[in-house]
């Protein structure tokens, strides 16, 4: 009757759920790929340091009850290998990060139209800055010293130019990478927290402080 329960009631429920989660995924996607062809109001110097579109970056948050779902299937069917068969650490350990790697992609992907867009903002301006802040170093250098150092080959216009250094300096500091350290470990701690579980019934303590160590670093 047990199994019978898990193979009717237990698999069925499972499979819709995931099914569903990830049909919803794929919504997203595709939602943010229509936001990415879109004209985007960005600027480089928005507090975020993502152009405006930080924000989107905190969506896997809401993914943390998916996340520990999935990652129990998964490190039952690793632990169930660990019991028949011997496991190094180092084995282990690559099977850990393997699968952070994997649950880090995920949520990545529906990201990468508008980090897209982000990284070609970030390059216009450095591109239109960058001459820009030139022309009014060597003013302010006029300003200070009465000529340039490196003077021009043809009399220089006479001309006040706006500093435009923090426009580039926050330009360079700009990151199409939405998805962080400091967004990611709400689904990286669900997606490795059963695995350590499994590493906790089949290796010595001992071998297993070294491991989390190492994960905590990735």
């Amino acid at each position: 009757m047990t199994g019978f329960w898990c193979l009717a009631v237990g698999n069925t429920v499972y499979w819709f759920l995931l099914t569903r989660l990830i049909w919803k995924h794929v919504i997203w996607c595709l939602f943010l790929s229509s936001v990415a062809s879109c004209h985007l109001r960005l600027v480089v110097t928005h507090p975020d340091g993502h152009g405006g579109l930080g924000f989107l970056g905190y969506y896997p948050a809401g993914y943390g009850p998916f996340t520990l779902a999935v990652s129990s299937v998964f490190a039952a069917g690793v632990g169930h290998v660990m019991q028949d068969e011997t496991v190094t650490p180092g084995l282990f350990t690559a099977v850990c990060g393997a699968w952070l790697v994997v649950v880090a992609i995920y949520y990545a992907v529906p990201l990468v139209g508008v980090a897209i867009q982000v990284s070609r903002l970030k390059r216009k301006t450095i591109l239109l800055s960058l001459s820009k802040v030139t022309d009014f170093e060597r003013w302010s250098e006029r300003a200070t010293l009465g000529d340039n150092v490196v003077g021009d080959e043809s009399e220089p216009e006479v001309a006040e130019f706006h500093d435009v250094k923090p426009v580039y300096l926050a330009s360079l500091k700009t990151s199409a990478m939405l998805i962080n350290k400091g967004n990611v470990l709400p689904v990286l701690g669900p997606a490795l927290l059963p695995m350590l579980v499994v590493g906790a019934s089949n290796l010595p303590y001992s071998q297993l402080g070294p491991i989390v160590k190492r994960l905590l670093l990735l």
